[in-house]
């Protein structure tokens, strides 16, 4: 909730509320860890995921030289294109075997997953997991 008055907080399971205290409402979080996987959502509202050919999170190799590095979140790709220095890039899985990144100092690229590792750019270049 955001924005809601103190009796409006549920209490119970680490949360209890005593207005007669300047700060009334004492507790703790529970918090969970979910490592990234080879899963990428689908991005359809079901919660239904598309399960890419192969892990695409880590270091890749562009042109033999280590460099980018891929975190996928959901359906959505984030590029760390640092080393290079460029900024960082943004994306999508569309399917099991097909992604879109946009380089917002170049354009946007579909990419092609071919197993094992290998990400062929619609510009024709192509990225080696490492």
């Amino acid at each position: 909730m955001i924005n809601a008055s103190a009796s409006a907080i549920p209490t119970g399971k680490g949360v209890t509320l005593d207005n007669n205290q300047p700060f009334p409402i004492v507790g703790w979080i529970e918090v969970g860890y979910a490592a990234n996987s080879a899963v990428s959502g689908s991005g359809d509202g079901t919660g239904a995921f598309t399960k890419t050919l192969f892990d695409l999170n880590g270091k890749w190799a562009s042109g033999g030289i280590p460099g980018p590095v891929v975190s996928v979140t959901g359906n959505s790709i984030a590029v760390d294109m640092s080393v290079y220095h460029r900024p960082a890039a943004h994306g999508s899985v569309l399917d099991d075997s097909h992604i879109t990144v946009t380089f917002p100092d170049d354009k946007t690229y579909t990419g092609t997953l071919q197993l094992p590792n290998i990400v062929k750019w619609s510009n024709n270049s192509e990225w080696t997991k490492v």
